[in-house]
């Protein structure tokens, strides 16, 4: 109840069962990595690609390694950015945030080298009177989270092979 309140952040089975009280602290936190004085023209430039040390040296210095993988955490359960990958020798995983991918002008090349427009295409189309964004990046989130870097992203949308019909 609290949860869906707003006054605590609470996830069954997220974070060792713990509660976050003070929610404002993460909000800060969370926030400043979209803020445009600090470190928001980096990672833009970067295709929204990110790790905990990078957001440690650009805005995350006065937290501690716990506090900032719990507000990865807390990213990631809110579909704010997913996990692609993880370094060998790293024991943070690279995160993409969804705000902060480049326009598909950006990628155009790389996705014309994915997708065949001559290929005969299946499509689904969907009338929805209003297209919420936390819908669509909900579900980028969500196919990322599977697609991981095998899937090309681009700011609202993405491009990945699905294995059991074998395309993109």
């Amino acid at each position: 109840f609290l949860h869906n309140a707003g006054l605590v952040f609470y996830r069954p089975g997220f974070l060792g069962a713990r509660i976050v009280l003070d929610q404002q602290w993460a909000l800060d936190a969370i926030y400043a990595v979209f803020q445009r004085d600090l470190c928001y023209r980096q990672l833009k430039g970067r295709g929204g690609r990110f790790d905990r040390e990078v957001l440690a040296a650009l805005v995350w210095g006065d937290k501690t390694e716990d506090e900032q993988r719990l507000l990865l955490a807390m990213m990631t359960s809110c579909g704010i950015c997913f996990g692609v990958r993880r370094w060998d020798d790293a024991e943070d995983p690279e995160y993409i945030a969804l705000d902060l991918l480049p326009e598909r002008s950006a990628i155009a090349r790389e996705l014309a080298t994915r997708w065949n427009d001559a290929a005969p295409t299946v499509r689904l189309h969907i009338d929805l009177p209003i297209l919420y964004p936390a819908l669509t990046r909900a579900l980028v989130a969500r196919i990322g989270n599977e697609a991981k870097l095998t899937g090309l992203y681009w700011r609202g949308r993405l491009c990945a092979f699905e294995i059991i019909t074998r395309s993109c």
